[in-house]
């Protein structure tokens, strides 16, 4: 049986990276359209799984410390299902860690300028939602 989620107790966070500021990323110029069309299948009136008001756009975030409070607020309110979606670059540091990189970040200074993704992960895990992806 498929179940589907409480749109009142559901969120989705869309979040998008295209534009590159350092010069050393290519911009992704697809990840708006991406998004948006994304958004629109997830909330279609008909098919959608989400409340309008709960799928949130998050595009070309500049700095980590605000990706990564939006996505720590929606994981903290979602109880039934949580969807966190990333569309732009990932960076690999030194240890191999991945970071999903921001406008700001650069190569050079991934461990700085872009989120963890344990951190991603630690949210995404804590969430008090029952579905969590």
């Amino acid at each position: 049986m498929v179940r589907l989620p409480d749109r009142r107790r559901s969120a989705a966070l869309l979040i998008g990276t295209g534009t590159y500021e350092s010069g050393q990323l290519p911009d992704l110029p697809s990840v708006h359209n991406n998004l948006v069309a994304l958004r629109g299948l997830l909330t279609d009136a008909e098919r959608g799984v989400f409340s309008p008001e709960l799928c949130d756009l998050v595009e070309d975030v500049r700095e980590p410390r605000e990706l990564g409070v939006r996505i720590a607020d929606t994981a903290r309110w979602a109880t039934d299902v949580l969807l966190v979606y990333f569309s732009g670059h990932g960076l690999l540091d030194t240890r191999g860690r991945l970071h999903l990189a921001v406008t700001a970040s650069s190569p050079a200074t991934v461990g700085y300028g872009g989120l963890p993704f344990e951190r991603v992960r630690e949210e995404i895990a804590g969430s008090p939602a029952a579905v969590r992806c």
